[in-house]
């Protein structure tokens, strides 16, 4: 699988890629028989965009925009890495009619979760709808918290996130 990173709402709802045409990596990568999926969000994304698109009133026009987005260049699925504050009340009801969409195309759709913590935001519902769940277990120390000094990603902290994520179901 090749997640290509990251495609984010404009201010019309319509997915970007900062001007990059992904088509030319997604051909190539089909070609050597890789699945690609759209990762959607990232940690740099606009949370105000995100937080707007996705909420019930605007959801089911953009979930729109995102097949659209998929299917022109025949991508297999989408990555949900929306994070923090984008996960918020509105997330699972997005992730749950995501799916439904992608389902009428027996698309695939996947998420990035932090290692070891699960948003409240996320329903049984939500996690169950993904395909399979990307543990982002990195970030384990750095610059935001100077007094933990130590391994960025620790093998450890991998095994911590498998074990965490196994108990969530």
């Amino acid at each position: 699988h090749l997640n290509i990173a990251f495609a984010n709402p404009d201010g019309q709802g319509k997915l970007i890629t900062d001007g990059v045409n992904i088509i030319p990596v997604v051909q190539k990568a089909q070609e050597a028989g890789l699945e690609v999926y759209i990762a959607l969000a990232g940690g740099a994304a606009c949370l105000s965009q995100w937080e707007n698109w996705i909420k019930t009133e605007n959801r089911s026009a953009f979930i729109s925009g995102i097949m659209d987005y998929v299917l022109i260049p025949n991508l297999q699925g989408v990555d949900v890495d929306l994070e923090w504050g984008t996960v918020n009340q509105d997330y699972s009801g997005f992730v749950l009619e995501l799916k439904d969409s992608l389902d009428q195309y027996n698309l695939g759709m996947t998420a990035a979760l932090p290692a070891i913590y699960r948003y409240p935001e996320v329903s049984d519902a939500a996690l169950a709808a993904f395909d399979w769940v990307n543990i982002m277990a990195y970030d384990l120390t750095g610059p935001w918290r100077p007094n933990e000094v130590g391994p960025h990603s620790p093998y450890s902290f991998a095994e911590d996130a498998l074990d965490y994520w196994q108990r969530q179901g």
